[in-house]
């Protein structure tokens, strides 16, 4: 992944970082979008409303999502706020709805992460990720059989590796 900041603001109380980012998965699919940061002065937050809408738009999906913050004080062992996910997509009929909360956000340690962009001294962050998901026009036997898979999935984990100098330096979902 990488970002580049776009533009810096002032907006009321907060200083607002856009940031231009692309990024390539494991499986060597590209992909590019925009998302912001801000800052209060005590806190730095992500919306990961404006990630998942990019991840969304080719689908002509919907995102609600709150912010994901790290206080600029970190120590280890310390609980962070929980975030949470709504996406809508499809049409007419067939709609799907996922809603996701991250829970028991955790800075677990500190310790350095190399990237191609450097090496950098960050904080891991773990949080575990709940969703849940319903599709509209299923019948009780496919609803039922999305349930026991969702079960079976369990809740899903992810890291981030968070620094004060440049914020996510990397994630792991």
């Amino acid at each position: 992944q990488i970002s580049k900041i776009a533009s810096v603001k002032n907006e009321g109380n907060f200083t607002i970082a856009e940031a231009d980012v692309s990024t390539k998965t494991i499986k060597g699919m590209a992909s590019t979008y925009q998302f912001k940061y801000k800052c209060d002065g005590n806190n730095i937050y992500w919306d990961i409303n404006s990630l998942l809408q990019a991840m969304t738009q080719a689908g002509g999906g919907t995102v609600e999502a709150s912010e994901m913050s790290f206080p600029i004080q970190l120590t280890q062992g310390q609980k962070l706020p929980d975030a949470s996910f709504n996406i809508t997509m499809g049409k007419g009929k067939q709609i799907t709805n996922m809603a996701g909360v991250y829970t028991n956000r955790t800075v677990e340690l500190k310790e350095k992460v190399e990237t191609d962009a450097g090496s950098w001294d960050c904080y891991k962050v773990t949080a575990d990720v709940n969703t849940k998901i319903e599709m509209t026009g299923m019948d009780p036997r496919m609803q039922s059989m999305m349930e026991e898979a969702m079960k079976k999935k369990g809740q899903a984990n992810t890291v981030i590796w968070f620094s004060h100098r440049v914020r996510i330096v990397k994630r792991e979902v």
